[in-house]
């Protein structure tokens, strides 16, 4: 129990820590707010206009690709698990240090990003989504995760503690941490 409890203040703590230094430099990149949840709206509206607008580059960058550069992104590899020997994510250790940096877990509806990926060409026939025996999130034959979309474009495989990965998103924390993965599960 004082595990839990301690776990669960880290996380409260966290949670205050970063509210605090998002409400610090929201000045400096135009959001104003009148209260913390004006912020926490405010914020999620921009979040999801500059989500669609890195969306929309890409989708656009993509449309002008040959055959060749198509075939590239289209991976066809048959899915295993990681033989990564450190530690896996799973819930109860919530974070850890996997093959390309530390990975985290998210539990979102995909369904946009599944939309965003078969716009970008993604067939439903070679990379349907479903959801692993363990709740891990899949397209196709890789683990759904989000990353730093300037260091891994969308469709960029990555190696996780959990098996291939196949970034299909983003989120806040790319921004602090341009290496850090957050993987989709039904945790």
């Amino acid at each position: 129990m004082k595990n839990r409890t301690v776990k669960s203040f880290g996380r409260v703590l966290a949670t205050a820590s970063a509210i605090a230094m998002i409400a610090s430099v929201t000045p400096s990149i135009g959001v104003h707010a009148a209260s913390s949840s004006d912020l926490a709206s405010q914020l999620s509206e921009d979040n999801a206009s500059v989500y669609d607008t890195l969306v929309a580059a890409d989708v656009a960058s993509k449309a002008g690709t040959t055959d060749t550069d198509t075939d590239n992104l289209v991976a066809t590899s048959a899915y295993t698990l990681s033989n990564w020997s450190g530690a896996k994510l799973s819930k109860r250790a919530g974070s850890v240090y996997g093959p390309s940096g530390k990975e985290t877990y998210y539990n979102l509806n995909m369904s946009l990003c599944v939309s965003y990926m078969r716009a970008l060409g993604y067939s439903e026939e070679e990379y349907p989504y479903w959801v692993r025996e363990d709740g891990v999130k899949m397209f196709g034959n890789y683990v759904m995760v989000a990353a730093n979309l300037t260091t891994r474009p969308k469709g960029s495989l990555v190696a996780t503690s959990l098996g291939t990965g196949i970034v299909v998103d983003t989120g806040v924390f790319a921004w602090t941490n341009p290496t850090q993965l957050d993987v989709a599960t039904t945790w």
